[in-house]
């Protein structure tokens, strides 16, 4: 599924590292653990790419699978880690990565489109309504291969801000166009994360996934 992206990430400039195969009795040992299933798209990525990846300099970082594999926090505990630290984030997330700006990936396991658990962007600037998530994807392979395109373009070219925006809508407008929803401030603002189910319901309400 992912051998195309393999030669962008060989080719690019910035850095680029991947750990290794997940064996799929270590993903099933941490759907245990987590309590749900990872997504199918997700899923095949730990197979075939792997997991602990440190892609286009630190722009893009998904985390070990399991909390035995180093010092970078796992997928298994990061959720549990950052409420214990008193973030009170929705548990019915999956924290997944980050874009080494502070900022999470996480799937969003309360809803699915399609088989796959739509992925959402967690902000550190919390307010008081809890309007801290950004949907963005409705699976894996698209997250994936959105950021892949952009980032060695961005890196390569050294982009103005305005136009590096600019450049990030269009790849992800062709690779997957936004849901057309009853909110459509839903990819431009920060929401609560009901917010965010009832506009994935006025489109999706068949797909509705009850955990």
């Amino acid at each position: 599924m992912y051998e195309f992206l393999k030669p962008i990430y060989l080719n690019t400039e910035g850095i680029y590292e991947v750990g290794r195969r997940v064996p799929k009795d270590e993903i099933t040992k941490a759907e245990a653990i987590i309590g749900k299933r990872l997504p199918p798209s997700f899923v095949q990525w730990l197979l075939e790419m792997g997991d602990d990846c440190y892609l286009f300099n630190g722009n893009l970082r998904i985390y070990p699978l399991l909390s035995d594999q180093g010092n970078v926090p796992s997928i298994v505990d990061q959720l549990s880690n950052l409420n214990n630290a008193n973030w009170g984030l929705d548990r019915s997330l999956i924290i997944f990565g980050d874009n080494g700006n502070n900022e999470f990936w996480a799937f969003y396991t309360g809803y699915m489109v399609n088989g796959e658990y739509p992925i959402l962007e967690i902000g550190t600037i919390f307010s008081s309504e809890m309007k801290d998530y950004k949907l963005w994807n409705t699976s894996f392979k698209k997250f994936i291969t959105i950021q892949t395109l952009y980032w060695p373009y961005l890196l390569e070219q050294e982009l103005a801000p305005t136009n590096s925006s600019q450049i990030l809508k269009e790849i992800q407008s062709i690779i997957e166009p936004q849901i057309e929803v009853n909110y459509e401030d839903i990819y431009k603002q920060s929401s609560s994360i009901q917010e965010i189910r009832e506009a994935l319901e006025s489109k999706f309400w068949h797909t509705r996934y009850n955990l």
